[in-house]
């Protein structure tokens, strides 16, 4: 990504950051408002809804990078909904879960997101490999553009084969994912995936987005950390299966839904950037 990027385009979020905030908005109110509109209507045991909700107000996923960097998406603003989201849902994620907790399962239980850790990750995966490959740039001229053309095109085979293994682990040592499971809530994740991203699409174009920053903020969306949905589920929630559910069907899907989705988006609002 920071081969594809410069300062000025990083700089340009905080002079000008109408993109960024109504990214933010989509991300952190649209998103759960929805989650919270499909528990109310549905008949879910009430852990299921939990999970739900959990998943909807963590961060968005490091792997919204790669999608729009394979997409042509706006890097710049990827970078910046991706790193601002993940600072400010250290204080929205404990409010609004023991909000979801307490009406649905009558739950006082006490979330305390390890906020530096969030931070850490988040500077390791995005901020400073990006801010190495802008340094970068200039040294490796054309050689540069050749390198992101290679990775652009090999790096979402491997986080789909990741993700997969990942999933298939995950799911053998928890056995948390019966059959009967699979064949409700895999649908259920996939139209809740589906749902925020044409949602989040049609908003920002509503609010004025172009299309290319329309289709990043769509992406952010539609790609949750879903990890650390399941690390909270672990370490303040008793490890419910029901809980832990909603993300662990989510990671094994969203990836590719996303791909897909967004990839169609493109085609239909600005195929001739980024070919």
């Amino acid at each position: 990504m920071g081969l594809g990027l410069t300062w000025r385009e990083l700089t340009q979020l905080v002079i000008k950051p109408g993109n960024l905030l109504i990214g933010l908005m989509a991300q952190m109110l649209m998103l759960p408002v929805l989650a919270f509109f499909l528990v109310l209507i549905l008949p879910l045991d009430p852990a299921y809804k939990v999970g739900i909700v959990l998943l909807s107000i963590c961060p968005g996923g490091s792997t919204s990078n790669l999608v729009n960097l394979w997409l042509g998406g706006n890097l710049a603003l990827c970078v910046g909904l991706t790193s601002t989201n993940a600072f400010l849902t250290q204080f929205t994620i404990p409010i609004i879960l023991q909000g979801a907790l307490w009406i649905f399962m009558e739950s006082t239980a006490q979330i305390e997101p390890n906020g530096m850790e969030m931070m850490m990750e988040i500077f390791l995966l995005t901020l400073l490999p990006v801010a190495i490959g802008i340094a970068a740039k200039p040294w490796l001229g054309a050689q540069g553009v050749s390198i992101q053309k290679g990775i652009k095109f090999l790096a979402p085979a491997l986080m789909g084969l990741s993700i997969l293994s990942l999933a298939a682990l995950r799911q053998n040592s928890d056995g948390i994912l019966s059959a009967n499971v699979l064949i409700w809530l895999l649908p259920l994740m996939i139209g809740f995936n589906v749902l925020a991203i044409l949602i989040s699409f049609r908003l920002s174009q509503t609010l004025g987005v172009q299309a290319r920053g329309a289709m990043t903020i769509s992406v952010e969306v539609g790609l949750q950390n879903t990890a650390l949905a399941i690390l909270l589920a672990e370490s303040h929630l008793g490890a419910q299966p029901a809980i832990l559910a909603p993300a662990m069907v989510y990671a094994g899907s969203s990836f590719f839904i996303t791909l897909a989705l967004a990839w169609w988006l493109k085609q239909r609002t600005f195929p001739d950037v980024a070919k």
